[in-house]
């Protein structure tokens, strides 16, 4: 439940808001205490707007999570997961 609060007046692009799911949907926040889930979430979404921001154009241009594409997306969770400080 965490992970689906928006802040009022501020809505999440669409594009963000699949890499949030997706994170966990997959398992990526089963190991996160639910305190610190919100962090996690603007974190990761920092980190894929600085060193992966082709997964957000692609998934704004292609409107579809194709098999690759989620594939790419699960390689960069797991890569910031490792540098996750919290």
């Amino acid at each position: 439940m965490e992970l689906l609060k928006q802040n009022q007046y501020s809505p999440i692009p669409i594009e963000e808001q699949v890499i949030s799911i997706f994170s966990g949907v997959r398992g990526f926040l089963d190991a996160i205490p639910t305190n610190r889930i919100k962090t996690f979430e603007e974190q990761l979404i920092r980190y894929v707007k600085e060193r992966h921001p082709e997964i957000l154009k692609q998934l704004v241009e292609e409107k579809d999570l194709s098999k690759e594409l989620s594939h790419t997306i699960e390689e960069a969770i797991k890569a910031f997961k490792k540098v996750f400080a919290g």
